[in-house]
């Protein structure tokens, strides 16, 4: 089968995240062992994205889901769905769908591991020590929350959902804490002393095997 497509893609400027440009590349569209190709058919762009860039090179490393081979450039992430145009990975077939963490752009190479029925994680070795969270993708057959013609809601949606959860977390450990000055709801209005950091949360998504069997394959 062919597989060959043009690979387009949407960089942005890390110093001035208003400056952005198009690269066009060809793709031949050979696999490697291990290895799909994603058709990307929609995302949703949300201030929540412009996050994702201005604190691209902070503790949770955003540039780094998606590099590129200029420094001064990022693929900035977004959520969205996108198709296997080819697969050389079982369990993984042809016409699928999945949602999940994606480049502004119109294909991705992954590499599936932990292949279930639910879905799969990006095994890219570059996103190895990266928040988990962001590298899970769910097969649309088989996510009892999906519904087609709700997809534009589900990518504005679906990730400000999971971070309530990170959120929630976060304010429940810190709150525990008696060294603790931060405000929380759950308890009484604490100066701002002393919140919590960003990695927290990220380690709360993590670790917390409630939230993972909420939000991601198993």
């Amino acid at each position: 089968m062919n597989n060959a497509c043009t690979l387009t893609r949407l960089e942005t400027r890390k110093n001035a995240l208003g400056t952005t440009r198009l690269v066009a590349a060809p793709d031949d569209g050979a696999l490697q062992s291990g290895e799909v190709l994603m058709k990307i058919g929609r995302f949703a762009l949300t201030t929540n994205n412009i996050t994702y860039a201005a604190f691209g090179d902070a503790v949770m490393k955003y540039w780094q889901f998606f590099p590129t081979d200029d420094a001064d450039w990022g693929h900035m992430p977004v959520w969205g769905f996108a198709d296997v145009a080819a697969s050389n990975v079982e369990g993984v077939a042809v016409g699928e769908r999945f949602y999940g963490y994606f480049p502004i752009a119109s294909h991705l190479r992954m590499r599936p591991v932990r292949v279930t029925a639910r879905g799969f994680y990006d095994g890219a070795a570059h996103r190895s020590e990266l928040v988990s969270a962001y590298n899970q993708y769910m097969r649309c057959s088989s996510d009892a929350g999906y519904v087609a013609a709700l997809e534009d809601y589900q990518m504005l949606v679906r990730p400000l959902f999971i971070t309530s959860f990170m959120l929630a977390i976060s304010c429940r450990t810190t709150a525990s804490s008696a060294r603790s000055r931060w405000w929380c709801p759950a308890h009484r209005a604490r100066p701002h002393s002393a919140r919590p950091s960003v990695s927290a949360g990220a380690r709360a998504c993590n670790s917390s095997p409630r939230l993972r069997r909420a939000i991601a394959p198993s």
